[in-house]
């Protein structure tokens, strides 16, 4: 009984961490579609502020083996730090 409810905090932290990680990746999105215009210095901080909680959001479920889904929004964050210049 203790393995499945572990297993269930686990499950739950790991749905948590990815909807933080998708709302971060999507204001990341909308700060770069601001690329070429008079607002992208103006949400300078803002993408900082979004990027630096993705890669830290990695590493934190690095330190947890959570291997998937450390992968998948390292991925992500790797593409729009590209992107940005970062």
């Amino acid at each position: 009984a203790e393995l499945a409810a572990n297993k269930e905090l686990i499950r739950k932290g790991n749905a948590i961490t990815e909807r933080i990680a998708q709302i971060y990746s999507d204001n990341v999105d909308y700060y770069l579609s601001l690329k070429g215009t008079k607002y992208f210095k103006l949400v300078d901080s803002e993408l900082n502020q979004a990027l630096y909680i993705l890669q830290a959001n990695t590493n934190v479920i690095k330190q947890t083996n959570q291997a998937e889904l450390s992968a998948k929004i390292e991925k992500r964050f790797n593409e729009q730090a590209a992107q940005t210049g970062f």
